[in-house]
């Protein structure tokens, strides 16, 4: 009986790494596809022409962006690393951040973010280090989509009409009534959530690992949304230097706008794509050709924004995983 049930467990556990193996591959196959009928659409030569005729002083900026951004990110999970994990040396928490982009960049929705943070983190359960990524991304999360649903539904109104973009309004009030809800003290019913735990295990196991998040006091979670914001600007302002880069003539303003409603897409989007890819740079593409814009300045400004935001910290990752000695 016992062999019968562990055949049938082996089979499962195959039947699931198989399905996780062709969702990548359809990933990378549909951002492979993206980037290609986005490089079809735009035409190579022209954007060969705009990296030639950059501004490489605005290019520089945008690189040398790149250190407060990973700082801020650094910053971001000390706060949590202290707060939920009781992890306290530096060195880990640097550890912890670059394995994290480097296993992120290598799989869909970024999933081995989780994995590769917890790594440094050997007395840290998976599970709890994942519910603090996530509590880290959705603090970022909530704040990409509420100033990002506002500035989606202005633009779409300017080009469309109202009734197209009513879902962005309704995603920005919905947001903004969660917030007053929760500044306000509102407590949230939990009986849907014991009921289940009763009758799930997994759910009760999940319920007690959520507890430790109680840990997160008013000024912690005040500190993070700081963080967050912070981090969400840099990013902004990383694609603006960007735009004005391959843009020389451009307005700051019309790259800002774009930077944001990007934001707001590619997390709306992300589980369609490896890495974002194709979602971001088909997002910029459109934004910016409303605009006024070259195809090619908006194909540029966010593969650049890609590669200084996730390939470099992913390298630098890389590099440390390598070189890590055991403490």
């Amino acid at each position: 009986m016992w062999t019968s049930n562990l055949q049938l467990f082996i089979r499962n556990a195959s039947i699931i790494k198989i399905n996780k193996e062709i969702k990548l591959i359809i990933k990378l196959i549909l951002a492979a596809l993206f980037l290609y009928l986005l490089v079809k659409l735009v035409s190579v030569d022209e954007i060969i022409s705009v990296i030639k005729n950059s501004d490489k002083n605005y290019l520089l900026l945008a690189f040398l962006l790149v250190i407060p951004n990973i700082y801020i990110q650094f910053r971001k999970w000390e706060l949590l690393s202290k707060t939920l994990l009781s992890v306290r040396k530096k060195k880990k928490i640097w550890q912890s951040l670059f394995f994290g982009f480097t296993a992120g960049v290598l799989t869909p929705v970024r999933v081995g973010e989780y994995v590769g943070r917890k790594y440094p983190y050997t007395e840290i359960t998976l599970m709890k280090v994942t519910i603090a990524t996530l509590v880290d991304h959705f603090s970022l999360l909530y704040l990409v989509l509420f100033v990002g649903s506002l500035v989606s539904g202005i633009f779409v109104i300017q080009f469309y009409n109202f009734l197209f973009a009513l879902p962005f309004f309704l995603t920005f009030i919905f947001l903004l009534i969660l917030a007053l809800l929760l500044v306000s003290g509102y407590k949230f019913s939990s009986k849907k959530i014991n009921m289940l735990a009763d009758r799930f295990s997994f759910i009760k196991k999940l319920k007690t690992e959520l507890g430790y998040v109680r840990e997160i006091n008013i000024k912690t979670f005040m500190l993070l949304m700081l963080f967050s914001l912070l981090h969400f600007t840099v990013v902004v302002l990383q694609y603006s230097v960007l735009g004005l880069a391959f843009g020389t003539n451009g307005s700051i303003f019309d790259f800002i706008i774009a930077g944001i409603i990007i934001l707001f897409t590619k997390s709306i989007l992300s589980f369609l794509s490896f890495a974002d890819l194709g979602i971001r740079e088909g997002t910029s593409v459109y934004v910016l050709s409303k605009l006024g814009y070259s195809k090619a300045i908006g194909f540029n400004s966010a593969i650049f924004l890609f590669l200084l935001n996730l390939i470099i910290p992913s390298i630098i990752g890389l590099v440390l995983f390598l070189t890590k000695k055991e403490d």
